[in-house]
């Protein structure tokens, strides 16, 4: 995300809160295994600087009522899903951070993990 197209886009509705942060809920509708709802969080919305794993990220719900990741990012030596017990463990959580959200500035998978495993503080 480069700050200055919009991220929120498809066919789901967005929504600006009192504080300017936009999030945008996505029922996965049973087709994400354990996964119920996928929830996109831009946490000052339509101001800058609008960078994937400093102000925007996904955080997902699971049927067991834990926030966490998206569980859909870890793959093994033959590039298959796995999978992944809810909540995530802390390896899994680093596997994903280095390799899809450190490594590829599109992607949210990850971000949202890594805070959650360095204590809700922003190391990287």
């Amino acid at each position: 995300m480069s700050g200055s197209a919009a991220f929120f886009e498809a066919d789901c509705k967005s929504f600006i809160l009192a504080s300017g942060a936009a999030i945008r809920p996505y029922f996965n509708g049973g087709n994400s295994g354990n996964r119920i709802l996928s929830v996109a969080v831009d946490i000052n919305g339509q101001k800058g600087p609008n960078i994937i794993g400093r102000d925007f990220f996904i955080l997902c719900l699971y049927n067991n009522g834990v926030i966490d990741d998206t569980d859909d990012g870890l793959t093994d030596d033959d590039g298959e899903l796995l999978e992944v017990s809810i909540p995530i463990s802390r390896e899994d959580r680093e596997k994903l951070y280095t390799n899809i959200c450190a490594s590829d500035s599109s992607k949210t998978t990850g971000c949202f993990g890594k805070i959650l495993n360095d204590n809700w503080e922003m190391t990287y």
